[in-house]
This record gives structure tokens, C-alpha cells and sequence, in this order.
């Protein structure tokens, strides 16, 4: 079942009813698409093939900004996803990796900020607090400076003659 493409640059349909991403000339933004050819040859692969197809996911992740640990995760759970769904549905799986991570490294950079402003302001209520001891200490010696003037002052006007 192969269609052609017509004059208005529609995709062409191959023997399973899949884009030829060739013939349509059809590249994605996200790290190129796979082509059928080798994602249908990878359905029945052995573990080289599919190593080498999760390296390319890898590649194509930490060109999306997913690196270490959770990019060789996710490469792993792609070739998963892209064994089921066929070639078509690679850029979209990146696509949505892509933003996935973008709003967890986004929440990430919250909570980082989040962290530091409330150290901030536990270092303030510290200095404040410090500063209110202060505070305390000079009106107890205010307070004790009244009481003896008062004792003075009382002693003082017993003692006047007129």
C-alpha cells in the first residue's frame, strides 16, 4: 500500500501504513526522526541493535537537555515506547520528554529558590531575635537604673528641711 505524494507536499504511505519520512521529506526539530527502516528493523533486534538504537536515543536526549543517570533511564524506556508505536511516534515521545523534564527542572530551580529564601529569612528572625535580647537586657537596666532614683528620690525629699 504505497501511496503517492501529491502536489501538495502530502506524506506518502509505505507497505505498512506508516509515513515515509524520506519521501515526504519530513525532519523533525527534536533530534531527527528514526527512520522506518531501522526502527522496524529493531522490532525483531537482537541486543546490539537495540543498544545502539538506545544510544541514539541517549544522543538525541542530552541534546534535549536530559543527561546522566536519567537520561540513560529514559533512553532505555524510549526504545520501549518506540519498539510499540513504530517510528512515528519518536519525535513526539521526545517532544514530551523534553517538556517533562523542562518542568521538573523548572520545579527543581523553584525549590532551590524556595531553599535559599528561607535560609534568608531564618537568618534574619536569628539576627532579630539576637537583637530583641538586646533590647531586654537594656530595659532591665533601664528598669533597675528607675527603681534607684525612685529609692534615691524617696530618701532625698525625707531629708529636705523647709
Amino acid at each position: 500500500m504505497r501511496s503517492k505524494r501529491d502536489g501538495s507536499g502530502a506524506e506518502t504511505l509505505d507497505d505498512d501504513g506508516r509515513r515515509d519520512r524520506e519521501e515526504a521529506g519530513v525532519d523533525s526539530e527534536v533530534g531527527g526522526e528514526l527512520d522506518a527502516s531501522g526502527a522496524t528493523a529493531t522490532a525483531g533486534a537482537g541486543d546490539a541493535e537495540r543498544d545502539a538504537l538506545e544510544a541514539r536515543v541517549r544522543e538525541d536526549l542530552e541534546r534535549e537537555g536530559v543527561l546522566g543517570d536519567e537520561g540513560t533511564r529514559l533512553a532505555s524506556a524510549v526504545v520501549d515506547a518506540l519498539l510499540a508505536s513504530g517510528p512515528d511516534g519518536y519525535a513526539d515521545l521526545l517532544r514530551g520528554i523534553r517538556l517533562a523534564h523542562q518542568v521538573r527542572t523548572d520545579a527543581a530551580a523553584d525549590l532551590a529558590r524556595s531553599h535559599r529564601e528561607l535560609r534568608q529569612l531564618d537568618r534574619l528572625m536569628r539576627g532579630f531575635a539576637t537583637e530583641l535580647r538586646k533590647l531586654d537586657e537594656v530595659v532591665e537596666v533601664l528598669s533597675a537604673y528607675l527603681r534607684r532614683m525612685r529609692t534615691t528620690a524617696g530618701e532625698a525629699t525625707r531629708h529636705t528641711l523647709h
